[in-house]
């Protein structure tokens, strides 16, 4: 009980803003110790999918943003400042562009496979051809030994 009653002691000895620093500075701290602690195990949480949504979701509910607590009940919210609204719409193109470059190398992916077939069924078009022909010289050379008519290069030129 002591060390809780000097606590408060020291609570109403400080102002309101030293006061506000100390207890976040515990808050950091304790939240510090539950990273090093971890609890989570080697991997983390292992809800990447939510991890991965979560900024997603901030980035796309800017205009609901959360009341400050420091702000006074009845004044208007504050304004967007000019760094943060930069900082947004820079994020916003980066992600534009990136889901551009994306679909422009997806496109590309598609581009050479569909040339990459097309010549392969031309080369497989050329071998049958080349085949077509060596069979059809092979069986008139068979035919032509069959009848006994057959002669070599060298036959003919004698």
């Amino acid at each position: 009980e002591e060390p809780a009653k000097e606590e408060e002691k020291e609570d109403k000895e400080l102002d309101a803003k030293a006061l506000a620093n100390r207890k976040k500075k515990e808050k950091k701290l304790a939240a510090k110790a539950r990273e090093k602690t971890g609890g989570e195990g080697m991997w983390g949480g292992g809800d990447a999918d939510a991890a991965a949504a979560a900024p997603a979701a901030e980035a796309a509910a800017p205009a609901a943003e959360k009341p400050d607590p420091k702000a006074k009940k009845g004044a208007p919210p504050k304004k967007e400042s000019a760094i943060v609204k930069a900082a947004r719409e820079r994020m916003e193109m980066e992600k534009k562009l990136e889901e551009e470059r994306r679909a422009f190398e997806e496109e590309q992916r598609r581009i050479i496979e569909e040339e990459r077939r097309i010549i392969e069924e031309e080369e497989a078009k050329k071998e049958a051809e080349r085949a077509k022909r060596r069979d059809a010289k092979a069986a008139k050379i068979a035919k032509q030994k069959a009848d006994g008519t057959y002669q070599t290069k060298a036959q003919k030129l004698k």
